[in-house]
C-alpha cells in the first residue's frame, strides 16, 4: 500500500504536489503582506517619522490605522491570487487592491483619524472640522491611476515570480519576489504621500517651528529679513502663548488644500494658526 503511496506521488507533477501548494500560498500571502507594508510605510510612515520630531498630537495614527487595513488587503489578494493561479483574478484582485488603497489614501486622514483623535482625546472632537471636497475626488483618480499601474505590475508578476521563488535554490532568489513588490508598492504609496499627506503635513511643521523659532529667539533682536521669511509677525496675537508646552492637529483646509489652519493647544488655552502654500499668515487664539 506504502509502495502504491510512493510510486503514485512520484508521478505526480512537482507543482501539483500538496506541500509545494501550501509554499505557494504561503509565498503569496507573504507578498501581498509586503505589497501591503511597503504601500502603507510610504504613504504613512515617513509622514509619522516626520510628524514624531514635532508637537504633533497622534503623529503614529495614520500610519497604523492605515497599516492594518493595507496589511489585511494586500494579504487577501496576494493569498487568494496563489490560490487561483490565474492571470486574469490575479490582474482583477490587485486592480481591485489598488481602488481600496486609493480609497484609503483619502479616508484614513480625513475620516477616520479624525474620529479615532476624538474618541481618544475629547477635548478634540469639536476643533477638527474635516470634511470632503468635491477636490479631493481627482485627487483620488490621480492617485488611483498610479496606484493601479503600480499594482498592475505587482499582480502580473507575481504568479511567475514566486513559482520561481518556491523552487529556488539561493537566498537571493527567494527572496526576489518580495524585493520587487516592496519597491513597486513603495513607489506607489510614496505618490499618495505627495498628493495627500504632503499637504497637511508642511503647514502642521511650519506653524511647529515657527513657534520654536519665536522661542528660541525670545529677548533676542531678529534680523528683519529673517522675520520676514519665517513669517514671525503671524504670531503676534498670541506672543504672550508661546512659552507653554504645546501640541498641534490640522484643523481644518480648504478644498484644494491650499489653505490650511493648525490648531495649537498650548497647556488648555488653544490657538488657530493660518496658512497658505505652505506660509504662515495669522495666529489667532481660538474661542473655548
Amino acid at each position: 500500500m506504502n509502495k502504491n503511496n510512493t510510486n503514485q506521488k512520484s508521478t505526480q507533477p512537482l507543482s501539483t504536489r500538496p506541500e509545494i501548494t501550501v509554499r505557494k500560498r504561503a509565498f503569496g500571502l507573504i507578498y501581498g503582506l509586503l505589497s501591503g507594508l511597503a504601500f502603507a510605510g510610504a504613504a504613512w510612515g515617513y509622514d509619522a517619522c516626520i510628524l514624531s520630531g514635532t508637537h504633533v498630537v497622534f503623529p503614529w495614527l495614520k500610519v497604523i490605522t492605515g497599516g492594518a487595513a493595507c496589511l489585511l488587503i494586500g494579504g487577501c489578494a496576494g493569498w487568494l491570487t496563489a490560490r487561483c493561479e490565474n492571470g486574469i483574478v490575479a490582474v482583477i484582485l490587485w486592480i481591485l487592491t489598488a481602488g481600496l488603497f486609493a480609497l484609503l489614501t483619502i479616508a484614513v486622514p480625513f475620516l477616520f483619524a479624525p474620529k479615532i483623535m476624538g474618541w481618544l482625546d475629547a477635548s478634540l472632537a469639536g476643533r477638527l472640522n474635516y470634511s470632503i471636497y468635491e477636490g479631493f475626488y481627482s485627487r483620488m483618480v490621480i492617485v488611483f491611476v498610479w496606484i493601479a499601474i503600480m499594482a498592475l505590475i505587482v499582480g502580473v508578476v507575481q504568479l511567475p515570480t514566486t513559482e520561481q521563488a518556491v523552487f529556488a535554490t539561493s537566498t537571493a532568489s527567494r527572496l526576489m519576489p518580495f524585493i520587487l513588490s516592496i519597491f513597486i508598492m513603495s513607489v506607489a504609496g510614496t505618490i499618495g504621500d505627495n498628493l495627500i499627506a504632503e499637504p497637511l503635513r508642511s503647514p502642521t511643521v511650519t506653524i511647529d517651528r515657527l513657534i520654536q523659532f519665536a522661542v528660541d529667539t525670545s529677548g533676542v533682536v531678529v534680523d528683519k529679513k529673517l522675520a520676514r521669511e519665517m513669517h514671525l509677525g503671524a504670531l503676534g496675537p498670541i506672543r504672550d502663548l508661546i512659552h507653554r508646552p504645546r501640541r498641534l492637529v490640522v484643523g481644518g483646509y480648504s478644498g484644494t488644500l491650499e489653505e490650511i489652519y493648525v490648531m495649537v493647544d498650548f497647556d488648555g488655552i488653544w490657538a488657530e494658526c493660518h496658512t497658505i502654500y505652505n506660509q504662515a499668515t495669522i495666529c489667532l487664539q481660538a474661542s473655548p
